[in-house]
């Protein structure tokens, strides 16, 4: 999809509700520790609402604490380091709007991470569907809102997709009915 429309699909610092869109396809993206339990947790009613959205895809990064010792270990440094640097590298006209997002998202390249460092496992990508299992404004009265609620993966597994159709959809091939 090119740097430029990566960098400025990454919406979620500026409070959208969802972390990144591009035109009507939407992408909410979660960390979960993959020891903890078969949940993960969603912080507003708002997170995978489909309204106005063509396609939604929820994807979720497993992550595991790591040790200093542990050669494959990410910090949040070294990860908004690696971007940056592939930003810089392919279109050095959007490394402003990434530092923008970064700074917005709450990361400071002053502050030190170094304390907590990171596995990156598994990636688990689903296609939300009217009937996946989610809380959305539509389905209580007005007045009810900032509704936190957690998702048993279990339930998900049924709107399983994969990296190949995630990437066909973003680049415009694919209407995201397949599983």
């Amino acid at each position: 999809m090119g740097v430029q429309a990566a960098v400025r699909s990454w919406t979620g610092p500026f409070n959208s509700p969802k972390d990144f869109e591009v035109g009507e396809i939407c992408i909410e993206a979660k960390a979960r520790r993959g020891s903890a339990t078969p949940f993960v947790e969603i912080s507003n009613e708002f997170q995978l609402d489909t309204e106005g959205v063509s396609t939604l895809i929820f994807s979720i990064l497993e992550i595991a604490s790591a040790t200093i010792e542990d050669e494959k270990a990410v910090t949040v440094t070294s990860v908004a380091q690696e971007v940056l640097d592939e930003v810089q590298e392919k279109d050095s006209s959007v490394v402003e709007i990434f530092e923008e997002r970064l700074l917005a998202a709450g990361f400071d390249w002053s502050d030190d991470y170094s304390d907590r460092r990171w596995l990156l496992g598994a990636e688990h990508l689903y296609i939300v569907s009217d009937a996946f299992p989610r809380v959305t404004p539509r389905m209580y009265p007005p007045g009810v809102s900032r509704v936190r609620y957690s998702i048993s993966l279990q339930e998900c597994e049924q709107y399983r997709t994969d990296t190949a159709t995630v990437r066909q959809l973003l680049t415009g091939g694919g209407d995201g009915n397949h599983h």
